[in-house]
């Protein structure tokens, strides 16, 4: 299960959790060739195609993602440069992320954690401190939901969200300052210093309606950490910006429907902003935030 997605894949991905009998498929992954087309947009030097029900991603020389209809991922490998849980990550991260947007499901950058029953999504752009939050919250009797990649569902009544898999990227100094042993880590991505830590327990592996959405963000202004309600027509702009791979709804036809789902989902989701000075530890103070804030939103 990826995503609350049934998957078959050639590739095998340790992360997921397995799942027996399976009665249907929903999305099938294969190692093999894309479509002829593909291959020669890919050569001439083309990095990306991105249609509704056809996309794909090219790292030059190394491997190429295709996605189909939400329900069908190619993984073109050209190379063995890449280490196989960086192959794992892309799949994944980008190339789930993909299918989802294929599915109308939307997909946040940032991790979920579960607490009485719902889902609290922390969002923000990388160096924020989604991953250090979120191990902090799972300290303080959370449950793990999904990192990285959330996938939110707008059409039921409430929003869901889609657990991911129990595994979770953490940065080299959050490593040393939670004293992990690197010896049950992986090592995953050179260019950023990133470890996966697979989780054996304590994770969700069912939709959850979503309580909230925090985005964390860095500023020079403040002194102190900051929490502030979202609303009105900011709370559709912070989801949006908070979209894993935002770029690509950016690049497709702007669509009605599309524009409806967001705003629809927007309007379901309790929505914050956690501001942290630059410099200095606030996890605690930020953690203090979160809990008063779930407190005030069972009260509502």
């Amino acid at each position: 299960m990826l995503y609350n997605q049934k998957v078959k894949s050639d590739l095998l991905l340790p992360e997921a959790v397995i799942i027996n009998p399976v009665e249907r498929v929903d999305i099938s992954i294969e190692i093999g060739e894309p479509p002829g087309w593909v291959l020669e947009k890919a050569k001439s030097g083309q990095v990306d195609h991105l249609e509704e029900h056809v996309m794909w991603i090219y790292l030059i020389g190394v491997v190429l993602f295709y996605v189909e209809n939400g329900n069908h991922i190619i993984i073109y490998r050209e190379s063995d440069q890449l280490p196989e849980a960086l192959l794992r990550s892309y799949l994944t991260g980008s190339a789930m992320a993909l299918a989802m947007m294929q599915k109308n499901f939307i997909p946040v950058h940032g991790g979920t954690v579960a607490w009485d029953g719902c889902g609290i999504i922390i969002s923000g752009v990388s160096g924020s401190g989604k991953s250090t939050v979120t191990m902090e919250l799972l300290h303080h009797g959370f449950r793990f939901v999904s990192d990285d990649v959330s996938v939110i569902d707008p059409e039921e009544d409430e929003a869901r969200v889609f657990p991911g898999f129990p595994q979770q990227k953490v940065c080299r100094d959050v490593v040393i300052k939670k004293g992990l042993n690197l010896e049950e880590l992986i090592y995953i991505d050179e260019n950023r210093d990133k470890f996966a830590r697979i989780l054996k327990d304590g994770y969700i592996t069912e939709p959850l309606p979503v309580a909230c959405m925090i985005e964390l963000q860095v500023s020079e202004r403040v002194e102190n950490v900051v929490c502030e309600i979202v609303t009105g027509s900011e709370r559709f702009n912070q989801l949006t910006r908070n979209i894993y791979r935002g770029e690509v709804y950016q690049r497709l036809e702007n669509r009605p429907e599309r524009f409806q789902m967001f705003v629809k989902a927007a309007a379901k989701i309790h929505m914050y902003r956690i501001i942290r000075p630059k410099n200095g530890d606030h996890v605690d103070d930020i953690i203090s935030c979160i809990r008063k804030e779930i407190l005030h939103i069972n009260s509502l």
